[in-house]
């Protein structure tokens, strides 16, 4: 039968002195789901529950005390994987692509990526809240997968399907794409086609859409690959920061640089450019001329999809969209959050426009 409830969630936790594990707190953690089992021994505590917002429950257990290890399995996942796909084509992405998986549909599978705190890893888009992001800002980073994790992930996956597709954040900003291409090495028999989409967030999110729309229809994995290689070359995207603490605070910019940056006032407006790699493309003074920039970068007629992504900043990006759709006459093909991985390093409140260009007759992007 169907699982009503997606996600295993475990968690082990070291509680406050003496604090007891209250009717109220099993109350309010039944209420997000069920298979509920509590056991302690000492000041150790292990929480067991099935349900479908895994952040909330872990928001709701440090409360009591110390996180010390948190995971979620995907139950649906391994419901859909438990039986032969054949004749079909998988698509795994990572969830750094941002783009709802509802739009995606069926056969597609998302790895999340991991995120490293206080010695607890976090999964990316499921077990880490905004609020959790918040008070863990300046102490998270990402953590790499090793290849176990990948083969745990990828192998039901493909043992079920005759050919997977997996679309990959940029290779210059994560191993991710070092580990995939690792276990290809190992599994050369099987049918994977491993594309770098050479951009992130919700740009690999409109790449991710578009393949997925794709095998639904009916294209080869292979046809797939080669029109998502030629299509990233038209795939851009713009963020608009809300300052420049997250970057520095994370690493992702030199602190010198950062600094320097902070102290003229100065707001970069960043893009990736053609290799993948993170890049600043104007700078402004202030928040409003900054969105003003990226306005001005967007032009009538030559943009084919685009979608407005957020760190937890909802009236903002609909704010962004409103003006955009504005001027090109067109509404976004969706609005949806950012992941943790992203945030963690753009800051709350960034929020990004992803597009794909338009191609002109003769061939060459608009």
């Amino acid at each position: 039968g169907e699982t009503r409830f997606r996600y295993c969630t475990e968690a082990l936790l070291r509680l406050h002195k003496d604090a007891p594990i209250s009717q109220e707190m099993k109350a309010s953690l039944t209420a997000l789901g069920d298979s509920m089992v509590v056991s302690r021994v000492g000041t150790l505590a292990r929480v067991h529950l099935h349900t479908n917002s895994p952040a909330q429950a872990v928001d709701l257990l440090e409360t009591l005390g110390t996180l010390t290890e948190i995971k979620a399995d995907d139950m649906l996942m391994q419901q859909a994987l438990a039986q032969p796909h054949s004749g079909k084509t998988a698509l795994v992405i990572d969830s750094i692509a941002d783009v709802p998986e509802d739009m995606l549909g069926k056969d597609v599978y998302v790895l999340p990526l991991h995120l490293m705190a206080g010695g607890v890893s976090y999964q990316d888009k499921r077990t880490i809240s905004p609020d959790r992001m918040r008070k863990l800002s300046g102490k998270l980073s990402s953590s790499q997968l090793n290849l176990e994790e990948i083969r745990i992930f990828l192998d039901p996956i493909v043992k079920s399907y005759d050919e997977v597709l997996i679309l990959t954040v940029s290779s210059k900003m994560s191993g991710l794409h070092a580990r995939y291409s690792e276990y290809l090495k190992l599994h050369p028999d099987t049918k994977l086609h491993l594309v770098d989409s050479l951009v992130n967030s919700g740009a690999e999110g409109l790449l991710a859409l578009h393949a997925a729309q794709r095998l639904k229809d009916g294209a080869s994995a292979k046809e797939v690959a080669a029109e998502t290689e030629s299509l990233r070359e038209r795939t851009k995207i713009l963020v608009s920061l809300p300052n420049l603490k997250a970057m520095v605070a994370s690493g992702r910019l030199n602190k010198r640089i950062g600094w320097v940056l902070i102290k003229t006032g100065f707001l970069p407006l960043v893009t990736i450019d053609p290799h993948g790699e993170g890049t600043i493309t104007g700078l402004s003074f202030s928040r409003k001329r900054s969105d003003r920039l990226l306005l001005e970068k967007l032009r009538p007629g030559n943009i084919e999809r685009y979608a407005v992504v957020h760190a937890n900043d909802f009236p903002r990006a609909e704010k962004a969209a409103r003006d955009i759709s504005a001027k090109i006459g067109m509404e976004p093909a969706y609005i949806c959050d950012i992941s943790s991985v992203v945030t963690n390093f753009a800051g709350e409140s960034s929020y990004a426009v992803a597009y794909i260009e338009r191609i002109l007759s003769g061939g060459k992007p608009a």
